[in-house]
Order: C-alpha cells, then sequence, then structure tokens
C-alpha cells in the first residue's frame, strides 16, 4: 500500500469515527426545501417512437415485476414478496439486516452462504426503472403507483449509513443513475397530490442522500478499479440532473476531470479495459456513457482523447467479444447499470449490435440512448489474427469458427481484482456455439472454493505446472506477485504466446489449419511446450461448453456432439485423461459457471507430460484425420 494511499484510508477511518454525527447534522440541513429543480436539458426519448418490441418486452417484465418475479443478474428469476426484503439474498433465502453503522457491516462475511453481491443487485433499482418506462410509454398509472411506493419502503427500511445498502459508495452511485432515470420518466405521470408529494420528497431526500455519501465515500488506492470510475459517473449523471446538488458535492467540473483521468487508466489505448475482465469492460463502458451524455446535456466537453478511448472500447467489444454463448475471460457478474435493452439474458448481444449499427437487430439501445458512438477498432493484423498488443488479446474468425488468444497480463495491479489465471488460455467457438471455454466466475464473498478453483490455472487452459502455486490468490479479490506478462510473436504457421514463471516457462502455438496433407483448413492446432526442471509434471485441461457430450473414440480421440453439431479432438501426450462430467468433483476439474451464481459440471480432457510437447488437434469435419 502507498504512502499516499495509506494517509486516504485513515482519513477515511477517521471520518467514520463521527460519521454519525456527520449523518444526524447532513438530516437536519436537507429537509429545508421543496423538491428538486430538474435541469432543462432534453433527457427522454419521443414516446411515440418506441418501436413495438421495447413496448412488448417492457410489459412482460412489468407483469412479472408486478407478480413479484424480479429478473436478476443474466439467469436468475427471483421471487420477491410486494415490497421486497432489501436485505435478503434471495438465492439463498436468508436476510441480512443489522441496525448497524455501514462501516461496521462485514459484508465480506456473511453466514449462511449468503452472497452480498445478490442483495445490493435487488438494491440498484432497475426494476423501479423497468415499472417507470411502462408509466412513460403507457401512462401506466399501477406501475407508477408502485415506484412510489417500492421508494418510499426502501428509503422507510434503509436509513442513510446503516447496514448492508450502504457499505458500498458504488452501489449508492449506481442506484443514482437509476433514480435520474425513473424521476425522469415519472415527470409528467398522473398521481394525485398525495402520492406526487411523497414521491418528490423521497426523491429529494434520496438524491440528496447518496451525492453525500458517495461524496464523502469516493474509492481510493488499490480499491478504486471500476468502482471509482463508477462513483464519478453517477456524481456527474446526479448533479447534471439536479444542480442544486452541487453544494453537496465536488463541483461538476473538477469531477469531469477525474472522471476522464479514470476513463484513461481504466481502458487501454488499445480499448481494451485494464482490469482483464470481459464483463466489467462493458460494465465499465456503461458507466462512463451514461457519465459522457450527462456532461453532454451539461455543455461540458470532454477531451478527444477520451471520446477516442470510449470508442477503441466500443470497437473492441465488437471484435473481441462474442454475442452468443459468450463464456468471457476473467470475472463475471452479469450486471447492467440501467435496464435499456430489451432484455436481461440478450444485454450483451443487444450491446454489440448497438455499437455495430444494427439496427435490424437492435431497437431498445437505440430509442433510449440515441445513436451509438462511433467505434474504431484498433487490433493490428497478425498473420491473419487481430491482435491487441496492450490488452492482450489475439481473435481470429473464419466462416465457421472464432478463435480467442489470451497473452494478458494478470490484470490491473497492484491488485490484480478481477483478473485470472488464464494467460495462454485458448476459447473456441463452432457455428456460434462455445466449444472450448473459459469456465466462469460463479460468485465472489458467498462461494470462496468455486471462486478460487474457477480463478485457478487448472480451470483454465493454458499450460502450467501441475503443482501450481504462483501467482497465488491470497483473497477474494487480492493476488499475490503478478506473473510476467507473456511474449506473443509470428511463427511459420500462425501465432505464439510464451509465459515466464519463477520456475518453469510455457511456449503455445496455434495455428488455423491442420498440417494433415491435405487443404482442409477446418480446425486448429496447438502445439504446447514446456522448460521446466526435470521430472516436474505440466498440464494442460480443455474444459469443454456443458451442452457438448464426449465420447473417447480411442485413447486419445474424442468425438463432442451437440444438437447435428460434431467436434473431434486429437491429442498426443504422455498422459491423456477424459474427465466426464459424470465424475467431477464438487469444486475440480469439470466445474464452470455461465453466469453468476450458478454452477454446472462439463467434461474435461486432461492432458500432461513431463517433457515432451503436447499436441492438440481440433476440428469439425472427418475429412481431417486424426
Amino acid at each position: 500500500m502507498s504512502a499516499s494511499e495509506l494517509v486516504a484510508r485513515v482519513g477515511s477511518a477517521w471520518r467514520g469515527l463521527g460519521e454519525a454525527r456527520a449523518i444526524g447534522t447532513f438530516s437536519e440541513q436537507w429537509k429545508a426545501g421543496g423538491q428538486l429543480k430538474v435541469s432543462d436539458s432534453e433527457f427522454l426519448p419521443d414516446r411515440e417512437g418506441c418501436p413495438e418490441l421495447v413496448r412488448n418486452a417492457i410489459k412482460e417484465d412489468v407483469a412479472r415485476i408486478i407478480g413479484g418475479e424480479w429478473a436478476c443478474l443474466h439467469g436468475h428469476q427471483l421471487t420477491v414478496p410486494m415490497p421486497p426484503d432489501w436485505h435478503c439474498d434471495y438465492l439463498a433465502g436468508q436476510s441480512f439486516w443489522e441496525d448497524c453503522p455501514a462501516r461496521c457491516f462485514n459484508h465480506r462475511a456473511l453466514p449462511r452462504g449468503g452472497d452480498v453481491r445478490l442483495i445490493w443487485e435487488v438494491n440498484r433499482w432497475l426494476p423501479l426503472v423497468r415499472l417507470g418506462q411502462a408509466a412513460y410509454l403507457f401512462g401506466d398509472d399501477a406501475s407508477a403507483r408502485l415506484v412510489v411506493a417500492l421508494l418510499d419502503d426502501w428509503a422507510t427500511r434503509n436509513p442513510l449509513g446503516r447496514g448492508v445498502n450502504w457499505t458500498s459508495a458504488m452501489e449508492s452511485s449506481i442506484r443514482l443513475i437509476n433514480l435520474r432515470w425513473f424521476h425522469a420518466l415519472m415527470a409528467d405521470v398522473a398521481l394525485n397530490d398525495d402520492e406526487r408529494s411523497k414521491f418528490e420528497s423521497r426523491v429529494r431526500e434520496l438524491a440528496l442522500s447518496h451525492t453525500w455519501w458517495v461524496s464523502r465515500h469516493l474509492s481510493v488506492g488499490s480499491s478504486a478499479n471500476n468502482h471509482l470510475l463508477g462513483e464519478l459517473a453517477g456524481l456527474i449523471v446526479a448533479l447534471e440532473a439536479w444542480p442544486e446538488l452541487a453544494s453537496w458535492a465536488r463541483p461538476i467540473g473538477k469531477l469531469a476531470e477525474r472522471f476522464e483521468a479514470e476513463v484513461l487508466s481504466q481502458f487501454h489505448s488499445d480499448g481494451g479495459n485494464c482490469e482483464q475482465a470481459m464483463h466489467y469492460h462493458l460494465f465499465a463502458f456503461e458507466l462512463c456513457w451514461h457519465a459522457v451524455l450527462a456532461l453532454r446535456r451539461g455543455k461540458i466537453a470532454l477531451r478527444g482523447e477520451v471520446i477516442d478511448r470510449l470508442s477503441a472500447a466500443a470497437g473492441f467489444l465488437i471484435r473481441v467479444g462474442h454475442s452468443g454463448e459468450a463464456w468471457d475471460y476473467g470475472d463475471s457478474d452479469d450486471a447492467q447499470v440501467v435496464p435499456l435493452t430489451q432484455g436481461v439474458s440478450t444485454a450483451v448481444e443487444e450491446w454489440l449490435g448497438w455499437f455495430s449499427r444494427n439496427d435490424s437487430e437492435q431497437r431498445s439501445l437505440d430509442f433510449w440512448l440515441g445513436e451509438a458512438p462511433r467505434c474504431s477498432t484498433l487490433g493490428r493484423e497478425v498473420a491473419g489474427w487481430d491482435h491487441f498488443p496492450e490488452s492482450g488479446m489475439v481473435v481470429r474468425s473464419s466462416d465457421q469458427w472464432k478463435a480467442r488468444f489470451d497473452v494478458s497480463a494478470l490484470g490491473l495491479p497492484p491488485l490484480g481484482a478481477h483478473g485470472h489465471l488464464d494467460a495462454l488460455h485458448l476459447s473456441l467457438w463452432h457455428n456460434a456455439n462455445a466449444v472450448i471455454i473459459d469456465p466462469g466466475t460463479g460468485g465472489y464473498y458467498g462461494s470462496p472454493e468455486e471462486r478460487t478453483f474457477l480463478s485457478s490455472w487448472e480451470a483454465h487452459n493454458g499450460p502450467h505446472l501441475v503443482s501450481g502455486g504462483f501467482p497465488k490468490r491470497n483473497g477474494t479479490f487480492l493476488w499475490g506477485p503478478f506473473h510476467n506478462t507473456p511474449s506473443f510473436g509470428t511463427w511459420e504457421h500462425g501465432v505464439f504466446g510464451e509465459l515466464r514463471l519463477p520456475s518453469a516457462r510455457f511456449q503455445r502455438r496455434v495455428r488455423c489449419g491442420i498440417e494433415d496433407g491435405s487443404e482442409n483448413e477446418d480446425g486448429w492446432e496447438i502445439i504446447d511446450e514446456a522448460a521446466c526442471d526435470d521430472g516436474q509434471w505440466w498440464e494442460v485441461c480443455w474444459c469443454l461448453a456443458p451442452q457438448w457430450s464426449c465420447q473417447e473414440v480411442k485413447k486419445g480421440l474424442i468425438c463432442a456432439t451437440f444438437g447435428s453439431d460434431e467436434v473431434w479432438l486429437s491429442v498426443k501426450a504422455e498422459e491423456v485423461r477424459l474427465v466426464d462430467r459424470e465424475a467431477t468433483n464438487e469444486v475440480g476439474l469439470g466445474l464452470c459457471s455461465p453466469f453468476y451464481g450458478r454452477f454446472l459440471k462439463t467434461s474435461v480432457i486432461s492432458i500432461r507430460s513431463r517433457r515432451a510437447a503436447m499436441i492438440t488437434r481440433i476440428w469439425a469435419s472427418m475429412s481431417v484425420t486424426a
């Protein structure tokens, strides 16, 4: 920890000692005044231009929300009472309300299998925005009244600075952004005088309290990462919407300057996110774009370098991301900032379509956000691959295949918080189906054993020592000394990456096409080599997507089938073992996580050697021989 960070943390702790008094003083001061005055900038699109598909999606979502079925992250449908228990992890079925200062609430170690991330998701107010959209588009009075009731209940049950929902300034900033949205959506909805008065009073109270709280608890030093970016975005959105909040926060111009610096520190010049986590790339971009639009409405210009960096970030997502079965690298919690896509499960696909300006597929983001930013793809063409040198990602696509080769650093120093041990990992898709996957994230505080495994060398297919041990995970978001960034280059037939560790050196060569005496390039050849102490075992673990059924036709030849799709894998090594999904352990080879909080079993091909190179060939046509 640096000296400046230490000073900042000591200052934060000192302020915490006097926080109860500060909250009392603030609570007395904010009560004076009427409704918040909203800036006169244009915010919402013309409701008449809303496409029918978007209208239908909102109607369906609102019916589920009113019925107590709340979508959570990518794939969970939670059954919640109305109003919800705002302190409940509905997957664990446990409530965690404690009437104590947030700084004394240990959200990192909830008992009984609780995961604070699942509590926070419900408290980001995304369902309230969805209800507000129905009120705005259809004049839906029932949805509008439910927003009033839910907001009033939340404020009553979550007093400022107390309990789990005030433990993260990032969460408060996301609520600020969503509060701005449903406040605008509800502006001309027909409420009676009592309902309108209650609503506006709660909006004022919560906008003020959240702005004051986030300003007081901005992330510092090693804890900043995407958190500080999100906190600045939330404050910018709030101050542009409600100018009178400026007396409770830094001037919006100063926030814009810090925001610019964070954009440049969070995204490489080639567009990749420095945290080495694909989901957080999109999440950080969405936070940034809400801030960019707010600053534009406020007539505050951003430096061209910052806009160019975000254009590169969008282009990176188009080229490196995958709109179907994503199986992204690094941490993923599948979150949205504001529910502006037609669906939760299709959010990534919709964002990629919006960036590509594909009007035939993406209607919702066009309607709510307007024209997509200009996207610039800054990958360098190398031997038929697109190489993003700062981010360390290399991708290649053909008619049937897509490959993503990882030659990246572990993550953003000093923590590497969202990075995994995935150096030299190769992901493959065939006909839009994921074949060879990154196994996912699983969870954070609520699933420590699963998280440790899913971020390990063994869970990824980069060559590694069987003994492992370096780098070492020292906490949920903390790595020990980082490994070196792999080198990257070309060879006669394709590309290679090389990773040097303290006790070993690994090289992976990848080529599109299999040298079998024919011109058939429907496949891949991967050659792994290692230099390590004599007798030391090293391995590669090829983890297949869980929908594939695997059969070992003969030693070293595996046929994987999914529907009418068929893929063959031939492996040559000193030891070859097919670990079928039925034989996998609870936490170990074969564990994968398609989205946050969901765990599945899948098949893994484990190959090991002590001296000889290992060769893996993957193809989809029997005209290619093993």
